[in-house]
């Protein structure tokens, strides 16, 4: 957990919520714990309350704004301290507070990637929409377990609301495809709604990954796997 290490006033910001300039109240947020050192802040809007930015020591993170001009329409890994810091306020601020998880649709509330695990983010015009995080093959399902997973397996996957609607989803499952193109391809259980849909149209049309793609628990190894596939279709079946 981020822990609030005291509040101090900020400058003036655009507030999305308000669509006003606001002035801003930062909250030091201590991230020792996920590898990210520093002192880092969040701001907020004075008015409204809700999230605007993170604040570095050099720099002002504006989640709403371009963050990198070279980054259009791409996905990249998050390697830099930056880009693990804009993966935070994605996974830990925007998701909880903007897009609640809905748990009747199957939605989680994401821990922060392990330190072994892959994190993609998607970028748009400069901007971070989304990100989602793969599981390797062969890495521990816990530090102190003996159970590796079994196979890739995608953890979790989040694009904002917003910018939703545009194919982002099945771009997420073409894009492991193409990273792992000889391995069958994880999905933690539970699959929420919204990726049950976008697999059912994936495999839908690319009949040949149906026998690939497994809903997994403990790693996926024998006993706790199901086809994807099966489960999709005795859902069509209720």
């Amino acid at each position: 957990m981020d822990t609030l290490q005291g509040r101090f006033r900020h400058d003036s910001m655009l507030c999305l919520s308000c669509r006003q300039s606001r002035k801003t109240i930062g909250r030091r947020l201590n991230l020792s714990e996920y590898k990210i050192e520093g002192d880092i802040s969040r701001l907020d809007c004075t008015t409204c309350g809700k999230f605007i930015a993170i604040k570095t020591v050099d720099d002002v993170i504006n989640l709403d704004g371009v963050i990198d001009s070279d980054c259009d329409d791409i996905w990249l890994e998050a390697k830099t301290r930056k880009e693990k810091i804009v993966y935070y306020a994605l996974s830990q601020i925007i998701y909880l507070e903007r897009d609640s998880p809905k748990e009747e649709k199957y939605e989680s509330v994401f821990a922060y990637a392990d330190e072994s695990d892959l994190v993609m983010l998607r970028w748009k015009n400069g901007t971070a929409i989304g990100f989602f995080t793969l599981k390797q093959k062969g890495t521990k399902i816990f530090p102190e377990s003996e159970v590796e997973y079994a196979m890739p397996v995608l953890d979790t996957a989040y694009i904002r609301s917003e910018c939703r609607g545009n194919g982002i989803g099945t771009e997420i499952i073409t894009k492991i495809t193409q990273m792992f193109p000889n391995e069958d391809i994880g999905f933690s259980r539970p699959i929420s709604d919204g990726m049950s849909k976008v697999l059912a149209r994936f495999l839908t049309k690319s009949k040949e990954f149906r026998l690939k793609f497994w809903e997994i628990v403990d790693g996926g190894n024998e006993g706790n796997k199901k086809l994807v596939w099966y489960g999709l279709q005795n859902k069509r079946k209720s």
